[in-house]
């Protein structure tokens, strides 16, 4: 019996491996199948006298074909390109907006300064004055429509994560299920591994790492045990914990967050830097670094193309002779308290754009938008975040400065000529200067110790222990707004507060003007010489600095004498001084009390000059030459940048980064593929390989069979002998 029991079993192990071979080629085309294989060992040999005898073959156990290495190096890749495929998809949309020769800021930017010079070259004209209001409405109505698509593309993601968390909730769940079945299974297979079942747990896993990044642990049991980010449980033997993406941030309503329930039952709000890999996180990494910096940027634009529009405005005066109105309207931060504050205090934001009068004599800062006056104590003086400093020189006691921090560095400060010291000061940028080039959201937190201001673009912090000290920290270092508590109540520890300067700036721009009649053309003085003026001196048309209220508008024709003796020039009626150092045959630049002109040539000894009062500007352009030459003026980014190189850096900023994205995306998917590759050489089912092994077990069948025929004609022959 012993030779028909090794046939036996011969033609078990052949019928495992025809079995296990026919198995391999039909799930050849089986995604995330690992191909299988007999483990063949010998049977116990008996010993019988002259040595041990062989009894045939069993099986040990079918195993599959598996590296745990090269599909963690699978799971990598393939996490970062699920990552980089959708932030690029999302990316390129923006992109495309942006860069848009037709649909982006460039044309209709060009299309209102086009208008404003016409409208300067033709101050008279109603339908100049029209075209120019039409394309201030078309410069407003293309910010809108711009902020309105990023705003579409925000609840865009919001939506998407919905149906990503969905999804993710499904495959957590059918995790779960497989650890229960797998198990179970190794419990009544005694150990022997289920090897389809966990193929389909492992091509689980894998599309839920595409989804997001997954770390998985194994446990003693068989299970796998599933995290993200930074240890959240998702999956934890057979309970799975559900993603929750139905609810917006506690502090941003706009933004729908991902939640999950913690063991204990317990709703927790994730951090998106928690969220790390495939699309999920790549949703989340695309609205945290282009969509947010975007629509912050593309407002930051708007807010100061409107600004600077106005207060340029507002220094020329209409038809009527009244001053300039805002043209635009100017949004300013929004401010969102979390909804889990337990305090009650109010955090208020603003970003204030004004010239300021620098008054030794009466020891005042004047802001000149709202007359607001601050007590002057000494150098370095901080009004609204601006720093005043003294660079060289000496002050006299009555000097008079005024400070224009929204010029480009080294245009921000002019000393009044009638000052008797030589002070040269400096002035850092106005709040509108001080935005940073990158536009970001900010986070302030009021923590045990004081105050923390967060830059959610790069994590940079400021502290203060009280709302005065954090004050001064940002006229250190100014980020464009100024904080403070409303009626001077804080808040709580552990309160937070949202601050977005620009976000809405685009979205709420409107046109405040609307009768062609009220732009503002002429300047608001004009000059003059006496016709019995015996030299060649001459005065220049002038323009205004700043509404300086104690020069504009003039009370009274001002008079300018020339005295020779002294060199000087002497004013009296509206302004009363004495402007010393008139140097003849020189162009000298006169700034007094915010009106600036030039004085040239010779003049003779009592030639009289005049300033007066603009009562016929109808033909006069001097202000909207003013507001057209806003085009190629600094404005932005601490005096380094145009309305249009601050949008093309939006421009640059996107495009850049959706090559980057383009071309990372490509080398990760190049390392998903080789991965893969390799993956298959090991693990995939080759069907030449496989015909071969259905020849090899074939055969072995049927001389196992004849091992069984032979076996039982030796029994033949035995009990013929009897016969």
């Amino acid at each position: 019996m012993g030779v028909l029991n090794v046939g036996i079993s011969g033609l078990r192990v052949s019928q495992a491996g025809l079995l296990t071979t026919s198995h391999n080629i039909a799930n050849s085309s089986t995604a995330g199948y690992s191909r299988q294989e007999i483990q063949q060992t010998t049977a116990f040999s008996n010993f019988a006298g002259y040595g041990f005898v062989g009894q045939g073959a069993n099986i040990a156990s079918v195993r599959r074909v598996y590296s745990e290495y090269l599909t963690n190096q699978i799971l990598d890749a393939e996490s970062n390109v699920g990552e980089l495929d959708m932030y690029l998809s999302q990316a390129q949309q923006i992109d495309n907006l942006l860069a848009d020769e037709s649909a982006g800021l460039s044309p209709a930017l060009s299309d209102f300064f086009k208008a404003t010079q016409e409208f300067a070259a033709d101050p008279s004209s109603i339908p100049a004055r029209q075209s120019m209001l039409s394309s201030s409405q078309s410069l407003v109505a293309r910010f809108q429509a711009l902020d309105q698509r990023l705003t579409e593309m925000r609840q865009g993601v919001n939506t998407q994560l919905k149906s990503e968390v969905s999804l993710l909730n499904t495959y957590a769940t059918e995790i779960a299920e497989l650890n229960d079945k797998i198990v179970r299974a190794t419990a009544v297979a005694q150990g022997q591994p289920p090897n389809d079942l966990l193929d389909q747990r492992d091509q689980l896993i894998r599309e839920i790492n595409k989804k997001i990044q997954v770390s998985v642990v194994e446990d003693t049991g068989g299970s796998y045990n599933v995290y993200v980010g930074t240890g959240q449980p998702l999956v934890v033997g057979t309970k799975s914990y559900q993603f929750i993406a139905d609810t917006v941030s506690s502090e941003d309503p706009e933004r729908v967050v991902v939640s999950m329930f913690s063991p204990n039952g317990n709703r927790i709000e994730l951090a998106e830097t928690l969220l790390q890999g495939g699309e999920l996180g790549g949703l989340l990494k695309f609205r945290r670094e282009t969509l947010d910096v975007t629509q912050n940027a593309l407002g930051k634009v708007a807010l100061s193309v409107a600004t600077t529009v106005n207060a340029q405005h507002k220094m020329g005066i209409d038809l009527a002779g009244a001053f300039g109105k805002d043209i635009f309207s100017v949004a300013q931060p929004t401010v969102l308290p979390n909804n889990a504050n337990s305090g009650t205090g109010t955090l208020t934001a603003r970003i204030v754009d004004s010239d300021y009068r620098l008054d030794l004599g009466a020891g005042t800062i004047t802001r000149l938008s709202d007359g607001a006056v601050t007590g002057f104590t000494g150098f370095p003086a901080v009004v609204d975040g601006v720093t005043i400093d003294l660079s060289s020189g000496a002050v006299g006691g009555s000097d008079v400065f005024i400070i224009k921090p929204g010029n480009a560095l080294g245009e921000r400060v002019f000393a009044q000529s009638d000052n008797t010291g030589d002070a040269v000061l400096t002035s850092s940028g106005s709040n509108l200067q001080g935005l940073p080039s990158i536009s970001s959201d900010y986070r302030l937190t009021v923590t045990t110790t004081g105050l923390r201001l967060e830059r959610l673009t790069d994590g940079r912090t400021w502290s203060g222990n009280d709302m005065t000290d954090l004050q001064a920290k940002l006229a250190a270092d100014p980020q464009g707004f100024l904080l403070d508590w409303d009626g001077g109540v804080a808040g709580l520890p552990g309160d937070t507060f949202l601050i977005q300067p620009t976000r809405n700036a685009a979205k709420t721009l409107a046109i405040m003007l609307s009768d062609p009649m009220n732009l503002a053309a002429a300047a608001p003085f004009t000059t003059s010489s006496a016709l019995s003026n015996e030299g060649t001196g001459k005065i220049s048309t002038g323009s205004v600095l700043a509404l300086d209220p104690n020069g504009v508008p003039l009370a009274d024709t001002v008079t300018i004498t020339y005295d020779a003796a002294s060199s000087s020039l002497v004013l009296s009626g509206g302004i009363n001084t004495t402007i010393p150092n008139f140097i003849p045959g020189q162009d000298n630049k006169i700034m007094v009390n915010g009106l600036s002109f030039t004085m040239s040539g010779i003049p003779a000894d009592g030639d009289i000059f005049t300033l007066e009062i603009n009562r016929n500007g109808v033909a006069d352009n001097r202000n909207a030459m003013a507001l057209g030459a806003l085009q190629t003026a600094a404005v932005m980014n601490n005096g380094s940048a145009t309305y249009q190189s601050a949008y093309s850096q939006i421009v640059s900023f996107v495009g850049n980064k959706t090559r980057e994205v383009e071309v990372t995306g490509k080398a990760q998917q190049t390392l998903a593929d080789h991965a893969e590759t390799s993956r298959q050489e090991i693990s995939g089912v080759n069907l030449d390989e496989e015909a071969a092994n259905l020849l090899k077990y074939q055969q072995a069948y049927q001389a196992s069979a004849r091992i069984m025929q032979i076996a039982g004609e030796m029994f033949d022959e035995l009990l013929s002998l009897g016969r």
